[in-house]
């Protein structure tokens, strides 16, 4: 017959899996892209954050980074061309790319192409507003290349921005230079190759 001190014990034994599957559970719930390696630079006009990769770029559409590591006020630069062929692949769903930023979370930075490109970006949502690489953007984009995009939306749909103020509002305007977009841009209203303006 068991004493009680091996039945506590074997008792503590059968539960130790249990909870080291709980813990492991509980502590993974962060964007699998948090655990990719951290963008180079600290986001500043002179140190800005390096994107080289698709990956890179993801971590700008992942809006657990908004108020985290990668800001939507920060500067951001390619050192690269970027494939995003990814995204034409079944990604999110059949969706694919999520638009940076949003109407309530303006990308009010600077985005840096540096003279690359980023080529076969996909969207297909197209009942949803503000679609573009990025979905409503104050700040400024410049020195890009869009090449051979694909994007559907509903209202609001550009290759660059979906949305962006005029000079008028209080938040400024976004800044469109030096850039360009070849593709396809559908949508039902309020739809642009670079970006969409209005008061």
């Amino acid at each position: 017959m068991l004493s009680k001190k091996n039945l506590v014990l074997i008792i503590l034994l059968l539960l130790i899996p249990v909870a080291a599957r709980r813990i492991k559970i509980g502590i993974n719930i962060l964007p699998a892209s948090y655990y990719a390696r951290s963008l180079e630079g600290t986001g500043t006009a002179e140190d800005p954050f390096i994107i080289n990769d698709f990956e890179g770029l993801e971590r700008l559409s992942d809006k657990y980074f908004w108020n985290q590591d990668y800001k939507l006020e920060a500067y951001y630069k390619l050192s690269a061309d970027i494939d995003a062929s990814a995204t034409r692949k079944n990604y999110k769903e059949g969706k694919g790319w999520e638009p940076i930023g949003s109407e309530e979370g303006k990308f009010r930075g600077v985005f840096d192409g540096n003279g690359y490109k980023i080529k076969n970006l996909y969207i297909n949502r197209k009942n949803e507003d503000y679609i573009g690489l990025f979905a409503f953007s104050t700040g400024t984009i410049k020195n890009l290349e869009m090449v051979n995009v694909k994007f559907e939306g509903d209202t609001k749909v550009g290759g660059l921005i979906g949305g962006s103020n005029t000079g008028i509002t209080s938040e400024g305007e976004g800044k469109v230079i030096n850039s360009s977009v070849e593709g396809t841009v559908k949508g039902n209203a309020v739809v642009g190759g670079g970006r969409n303006t209005w008061l």
